[in-house]
């Protein structure tokens, strides 16, 4: 069961039969939500989704006018209405405000869902108010603090706590990070056994999922299992320095490298709508069958199989239609007409278009030649025939390209990129002398605004070189943690090359280390010297509780058992998906952010475990290199939460 059929099957199926009963579902109703948990739900639900619950429309709980006033929302009191929101100050005084008036209600009845605990002083906010509790049919709290992304994939939508963890982290938001990550776990049915990388940030962060879901003194109930045993779940927690390489470098997986080098006004990545050059614009989401088949693969084998895939396509076409002479251009726009045709043709050309603008990108930026070749190095520390590298010989491959490439026919880096490049060179070698740093810092001559975010980004100590990989004469990371081993196994499987640089293959030697971690742990070889455990066994399993008064009070999460729910009552659908059995889960979770190369990572690795084993990558964000480099300017609002989920 992936973790977004989980969150479709709690709102949807559980919650409303948990507070109504079995043989009572929904009536029709509006959702309420403020902008968090709309997030939050657009993640995992779809229109149909919300239809088949009975749920007609929904509605911010706070709407705004351009001018950024409150807006009135227009009273509904014939319908019901489902609160999905977090229990801020906001959100609170916007349920109070709808029910404010006894002669006009904003609904009839209302249910109340929070998707985190509600304090004392919330609660008697609510309670303050003298026309609401007439109106509460129930009041449940639902763990769903975290956004998921596509089926084995979460992250805390914190884009901007890196300052905030980095190098003295704040307590309140490691402690918050620790709970969200818990709130995974129960909704997952998981007590996981919980490691965790040598940094203070990790530790705080095992520490507080431990004592959310083990600790009576601070655990909230999570789901049960209907008196089935826990299935095996190992939780490993890192920090960013993990993987700098992931980081900075170009990723050459289709969907990696589409969020990387597109512009904006081309791919917007947080709802990953495509926008052509006729303004047409695409959502790229399960429903494309060729993108569910081709995001995680190299951009150039997804190059190959669009064109193997239209090739065939008009071969077979021509043939049934005796149009030999057609040229393949005309015989697409004719085959577009046929209906059963249709899907597949525009899929074709909506994904030779995307291909296609991501390899003028790959031109323009010189990745498949100098430059890219030279990032490819730098990433995995080896040369083509699998030679390590020597200090000299990275310094030198990084000086030769900057001056190369702005010297050559295509201009000049940008002031940004060689930044990227930069912090590349820094974040994949070992130990970086203050003298070698400040020479590459003023090779590179970049804009006073660029050199400040090396600055901030040096403050953050994330290119520090961690303790464990400081001995010895190792010049590159790759080498220290092994995975330079996986680099020159992917090297002998292009063996066939010789010698000779062929960059579609030399690009594929570079791989983000959570696909070497995941494969550790998976086979117990992951060590505990540089990975410990937080406690030797999991944690037991929490006894469910049980409800009085309102439903579900806000005393704690209700006993929501999947196993032990009913069949939906007869003419309402279940959810679609037929539930998978697993037996086996394995969750990596990034501290400071996680990237779109580690999400391919971890599907590649879920392919290759037996039948039944689960794999899930999460972050406190999901990143771009660029947006991570956007991170480390200074924000032109004053102010602002680390997270617009807390």
């Amino acid at each position: 069961m992936s973790l977004r059929r989980t969150c479709k099957e709690l709102v949807l199926e559980h919650l409303p039969r948990r507070v109504l009963g079995a043989d009572n579902p929904f009536d029709r109703l509006q959702l309420i939500v403020d902008e968090a948990s709309q997030r939050v739900i657009n993640s995992f639900l779809r229109v149909p989704d919300l239809s088949e619950a009975n749920i007609v429309s929904i509605d911010l709980i706070n709407q705004r006018d351009e001018a950024g006033n409150t807006v009135k929302r227009e009273p509904v009191p014939d319908l019901d209405a489902l609160y999905l929101l977090r229990p801020d100050v906001d959100s609170l005084a916007g349920v109070l405000e709808d029910f404010k008036l006894a002669a006009k209600p904003q609904h009839n009845q209302a249910h109340l869902a929070f998707t985190r605990p509600l304090t004392l002083k919330q609660l008697e906010q609510l309670a303050s108010g003298p026309n609401l509790a007439q109106h509460v049919r129930s009041l449940v709290e639902l763990p769903l603090s975290f956004i998921t992304i596509q089926d084995r994939g979460f992250h805390f939508d914190m884009p901007h706590c890196v300052p905030q963890l980095f190098p003295k982290p704040s307590t309140e938001l490691l402690l918050d990070i620790g709970h969200r990550l818990a709130d995974v776990c129960r909704c997952l049915q998981a007590t996981p056994t919980v490691r965790y990388g040598q940094s203070q940030q990790c530790k705080v962060v095992a520490e507080r999922v431990q004592q959310e879901l083990g600790d009576p003194a601070h655990r909230r109930p999570r789901l049960g299992t209907a008196g089935k045993g826990d299935v095996p779940c190992q939780l490993l927690i890192v920090d960013r320095s993990f993987d700098l390489a992931a980081l900075f470098g170009h990723d050459y997986g289709y969907e990696a490298l589409a969020c990387d080098v597109l512009e904006e006004a081309t791919l917007d990545i947080d709802r990953m709508i495509f926008v052509d050059d006729n303004g047409s614009k695409s959502i790229l989401t399960e429903n494309d069958f060729l993108w569910e088949q081709m995001k995680h693969e190299h951009i150039y084998d997804a190059r190959d199989k669009v064109k193997q895939m239209t090739d065939e396509l008009l071969e077979s076409q021509k043939e049934q239609k005796g149009a030999s002479d057609m040229s393949a251009g005309d015989l697409l726009n004719k085959l577009r007409q046929t209906p059963q045709l249709k899907d597949t043709i525009e899929k074709l050309l909506l994904h030779s278009t995307i291909i296609s603008k991501i390899n003028n990108r790959i031109v323009e930026e010189s990745l498949s030649h100098a430059f890219g070749s030279a990032e490819q190095d730098i990433m995995c520390g080896i040369d083509p025939s699998k030679k390590i590298l020597k200090e000299k010989d990275i310094d030198r491959c990084f000086k030769d390209t900057v001056r190369s490439r702005d010297h050559d026919n295509k201009g000049e880096l940008t002031s940004e990129d060689k930044l990227r490049f930069l912090l590349l060179y820094v974040g994949c070698m070992v130990k970086v002398s203050d003298q070698t740093r400040n020479a590459m810092l003023d090779h590179c001559q970049l804009r006073p605004e660029d050199s400040q975010v090396f600055m901030t980004m040096l403050q953050t100590q994330l290119l520090k070189t961690p303790e464990a990989l400081s001995g010895g004469n190792a010049v590159h990371r790759a080498v220290k943690t092994k995975q330079v081993d996986r680099f020159k196994h992917n090297a002998d499987l292009g063996a066939h090359l010789g010698t000779q640089r062929n960059f579609q293959s030399w690009s594929k030697l570079w791989e983000p280390r959570v696909k070497d971690i995941l494969e550790q742990l998976a086979a117990g070889t992951l060590s505990k010297d540089e990975f410990p455990l937080h406690g030797e066994e999991p944690v037991d399993q929490v006894d469910p509780m049980a409800g009085g008064g309102l439903r579900g009070a806000a005393a704690g999460f209700d006993d929501w058992s999947f196993a032990a729910t009913v069949a939906p009552p007869a003419g309402r659908s279940a959810v679609k998906e037929a539930p998978v059995e697993v037996t086996q889960r394995y969750i990596v979770f990034v501290i400071g952010g996680l990237m779109y190369s580690e999400l391919r990572a971890g599907a590649e690795v879920a392919k290759d475990l037996p039948a039944g084993a689960e794999v899930l990558v999460g972050g406190t964000s999901l990143l771009t290199p660029k947006r991570f480099i956007q991170m480390l300017r200074p924000r032109q609002e004053d102010g602002g939460d680390a997270s617009d989920l807390t």
